[in-house]
């Protein structure tokens, strides 16, 4: 996987549960991503990444706590066009989306206080 970067940053541990995080590629981001009136949370991950493997317990954890907030996921390997678009370069990298417009990036795995806390920021915005 040349030219990718592998995140640094601090993870969180623990094993992968069944999914309320759903997988959106190029022809379903707009409408599930863009075109939604809710925060969105968009992962850019890859299957190889072990600090993007360690955060599925976190995504399904954030998915089931805020009911009012999308969390999706989107696999650089399968969609690079998105990723190019976006400027996407290290993983996993979070978008945080409402209603069309990016309002904060996390580039870089996060703990769990630091992403709950992202959320109810921007969930009103």
């Amino acid at each position: 996987m040349m030219g990718y970067r592998a995140c640094r940053s601090k993870s969180t541990n623990g094993h992968e549960s069944g999914s309320s995080v759903v997988e959106v590629t190029t022809k379903t981001f707009d409408e599930k991503v863009l075109k939604s009136d809710m925060l969105v949370v968009a992962k850019f991950f890859a299957s190889w990444c072990g600090p993007c493997r360690r955060m599925i317990p976190v995504d399904e954890k954030m998915a089931s706590e805020f009911k009012l907030v999308s969390i999706v996921k989107i696999d650089v390997d399968e969609d690079r066009d998105l990723m190019q678009k976006w400027g996407v370069a290290s993983f996993p990298t979070y978008l945080f989306v409402k209603k069309g417009q990016k309002r904060f990036e996390q580039v870089g795995s996060m703990d769990e206080a630091k992403y709950r806390n992202l959320i109810k920021k921007l969930i009103d915005l």
